[in-house]
């Protein structure tokens, strides 16, 4: 029995960050948070602002939005911010950062250089409202687009 709880000391020791950090993430910011796809460090989370926490099942996609989060000495740095440019662009002014393009139209990236931005729960949280406000307004600017139309079959 002694030999088992070594090991599962050992195995909690020894969890990626990852692991440890994304519940507890998860409810100070109240979106889905979970490890990327690609972690071979296990020092990356991945914040889904669109998404309820808890869920098992969530949008990841590539025009999902969301916040890449990297952990360093129990610290959170941002990696990169991605989402439609209307939500992203006023955030990369606010962190002095330049959003980058990509190849999906009305979308727009942060990629900070080096380890990132330092940030806290709270600053996450608030970006993650911002991005879903983005979400809101572009859905609302293409209801208002749309409105009028007419399908001509």
């Amino acid at each position: 029995m002694k030999e088992l709880d070594n090991f599962r000391r050992f195995l909690n020791e020894n969890d990626p960050p990852s692991d440890l950090y994304a519940s507890e993430l998860e409810k100070a910011v109240g979106f889905k948070v979970a490890p990327p796809s690609y972690n071979p460090n296990g020092d990356k989370l991945v914040i889904y602002p669109s998404s309820e926490p808890g869920t098992e099942r969530f949008y990841d996609d590539k025009t999902s939005q969301r916040i890449g989060v990297k952990i360093i000495d129990g610290k959170f740095y941002i990696q990169s911010i991605f989402g439609y440019s209307r939500g992203v662009e006023p955030i990369a002014q606010q962190l002095g950062e330049k959003p980058g393009s990509t190849s999906l139209v009305g979308f727009s990236i942060i990629m900070p250089s080096g380890d990132g931005i330092k940030a806290s729960t709270t600053q996450l949280k608030r970006l993650g409202n911002l991005l879903n406000k983005a979400l809101k307004d572009e859905a609302n600017a293409q209801r208002d687009f749309y409105k009028g139309w007419i399908n001509p079959d």
